[in-house]
C-alpha cells in the first residue's frame, strides 16, 4: 500500500506585477456586468417585466452569478500567491456553490420556457412542435 506524503507548498515563481493587474481587470470587467446587465433587473421595470412568474428563478440566476463574478478573483489570487490557503479554499467552496445555484436557476427558467413554449415575456412562442 502506497502512503501519500504532504510536501512543503509550491511557491510561486511570478515576481511581475501581471498577476495583479490580470485579476484587477477580470474584477473591473466583473463589476462593470453586474452594473450594467444585472442590477436593471433586480430595479425591475422592463428588464424583469419579460419574466413575469419566474423572477424567483431569475433572482437566483443573477444573485449566483454575481456572487461567482465578485468571488472568483480574490480566489484565484489566494490559489495563485499560495497565500491563506484556508481561505482560498472556503472561497472555492462558496464560488462552486454559487456557480451551481445560478445554472440549476437558469435551467429552470428555460425548463419552463421550453415546456410551456413560452418566449421569456409569456407570449406564445412562434414554434411548432412536430
Amino acid at each position: 500500500m502506497a502512503a501519500t506524503v504532504a510536501g512543503p507548498p509550491i511557491r510561486s515563481t511570478h515576481t511581475g506585477r501581471a498577476p495583479a493587474i490580470m485579476l484587477g481587470l477580470a474584477m473591473l470587467v466583473g463589476l462593470g456586468f453586474v452594473a450594467g446587465f444585472a442590477f436593471p433587473y433586480f430595479a425591475g421595470g422592463e428588464a424583469l417585466g419579460q419574466y413575469r412568474g419566474k423572477e424567483p428563478w431569475i433572482f437566483m440566476h443573477l444573485g449566483g452569478g454575481m456572487i461567482a463574478l465578485l468571488v472568483g478573483p480574490g480566489q484565484l489570487w489566494l490559489g495563485h500567491k499560495n497565500r491563506k490557503i484556508e481561505v482560498h479554499r472556503k472561497l472555492g467552496l462558496v464560488y462552486m456553490g454559487a456557480i451551481a445555484v445560478s445554472v440549476n436557476a437558469a435551467a429552470m427558467v428555460i425548463i419552463f420556457m421550453v415546456m410551456f413554449l413560452t418566449s421569456p415575456s409569456g407570449r406564445e412562442s412562434q414554434c411548432e412542435v412536430s
